[in-house]
């Protein structure tokens, strides 16, 4: 058995904690690391899959050799600090189970881990900028009370979807197959045109998925900077992706209509925006690419001696199709329950249909949907390329029939002819965070 110090302890913040992937993926983190460094990961660090093409052939860090035992401070971002206390009990009370199961099966816990463990609640609403919940507050909240960040997992989401269109499900269904209609429920799913954050002033969709990723990253990255080098996981940034974040999804007027308010597909523009943002900041906090007006990333010089400013990645993680509960709104729900009822089944048997015949975006459970997140936060860095070469890489799950899931390599669609659009809409967001900051008394 072994001690985890508080000079090794991981302070990891995850946004939409207390539900669907972010839950599940709180539930990840908890059991990944209360395990001893060698054991995190181990298939998936070793599947070649999980690389870039360049780096298949070369020798690469497989599961660490560093026993280096951690601590843990999970950080749950909520909108509603209710919803965020009864997410923390439920993930206490199953990883206790979790872990006397374990000791009980003479599998290696970290000593000391519960007793040092700790789980906090944050409430933040992504939509608002300012006010006590605004994502300024919350980022001055975090610098006051943590002394730097390890993993920052950027994963709520907000869309304006509404009920299925059952003709144009069933059309997708037999024009472009099972697979693909589970996978793109985007194609059959309208949504609501022209929502507007409380203020009036930006579109909600873009607001959540879009503005908050940038000011997040862009203001807790000095604490990023400033985790410990003494730690075995690097600083990261890790946004959720979505597989429809494609640019084909991108409207002929973007420009025009940089927020969104016009289009009818804004979810899943918005997240290939953000995808597009994820990208500048790679760049961006790495010296290679200023935004007007963004604070520089601070070189080590500058640093305090003891402790070298450290380089913070951006990454995408994109987790294919889970039952979340955007899933079932969209497809589920409606005002009768019955109606409700035969909804929710057949998305059932559809999505495991879907599993069945091999898709690798329907993993069987939502610990193989935050996988990918979990290798984006704790792999090495010299499992990716540089952000130089390929910003924001996208580590994929990759859902396999009667076997574990695993992680594809890949990269932002596009993201070379898009860098331009990339960089003025990080521009637009720098412009509307520092106003805020202004407005807030912040500068």
């Amino acid at each position: 058995m072994v001690s985890a110090l508080d000079g090794s302890r991981v302070i990891a913040i995850v946004t939409g904690a207390n539900s669907g992937f972010g839950y599940a993926l709180c539930e990840s983190l908890l059991s990944e690391l209360s395990r001893p460094a060698p054991s995190r990961l181990p298939s998936v660090l070793s599947d070649p899959l999980s690389l870039p093409a360049p780096l298949r052939l070369k020798d690469v860090a497989l599961p660490s050799e560093d026993t280096t035992p951690v601590s843990l401070t999970l950080v749950l971002a909520v909108r509603r600090r209710a919803n965020g206390e009864d997410a923390r009990v439920g993930l206490l009370e199953k990883h206790r189970q979790e872990i006397a199961l374990r000791k009980a099966a003479q599998e290696d816990v970290i000593d000391g881990w519960l007793e040092t463990l700790r789980i906090e609640v944050e409430e933040v609403e992504l939509d608002h900028v300012g006010g006590e919940t605004g994502v300024l507050r919350f980022c001055q909240r975090i610098r006051k009370t943590y002394p730097y960040v390890t993993s920052l997992y950027l994963n709520a989401g907000f869309g304006t979807l509404g009920l299925a269109d059952a003709m144009r499900m069933f059309k997708t269904l037999f024009a472009a197959g099972l697979v693909y209609a589970m996978s793109h429920a985007g194609m059959f799913t309208p949504e609501q045109v022209g929502v507007r954050t409380v203020d009036g002033e930006r579109g909600k969709v873009w607001s959540v998925n879009v503005l908050s990723t940038y000011i997040l990253a862009t203001e807790l990255a000095p604490l990023l900077r400033t985790s410990p080098a003494s730690l075995p996981i690097e600083p990261r940034v890790v946004y959720t992706t979505s597989l429809e974040a494609v640019p084909s999804v991108l409207p002929a007027d973007v420009k025009d209509d940089p927020e969104l308010l016009r289009e009818p597909n804004s979810y899943r523009a918005s997240k290939y925006l953000a995808n597009l943002v994820m990208c500048q900041l790679d760049r961006t906090l790495n010296g290679l690419d200023g935004v007007s007006g963004q604070p520089s990333p601070a070189p080590a010089a500058a640093a305090k001696p003891e402790q070298p400013a450290r380089e913070i990645r951006c990454l995408c993680a994109e987790p294919g199709i889970g039952l979340t509960a955007i899933a079932v709104r969209s497809r589920g729900v409606s005002r009768f329950k019955i109606v409700s009822d035969i909804r929710a089944f057949f998305n059932w048997l559809l999505f495991f249909i879907a599993y069945l015949v091999g898709s690798p975006h329907h993993p069987t459970d939502l610990s193989g949907n935050v996988l990918p997140m979990l290798y984006a936060a704790l792999a090495s860095s010299d499992r990716f390329l540089s952000a130089a070469k390929v910003p924001a890489p996208v580590a994929h799950t990759d859902a396999r029939r009667f076997r574990p899931t695993g992680i594809r390599y890949g990269e932002v669609d596009e993201w070379e002819r898009h860098l331009e659009l990339g960089r003025e809409v990080a521009e637009r967001c720098e412009g509307i965070r520092k106003d805020w900051r202004r407005r807030e008394g912040l500068d």
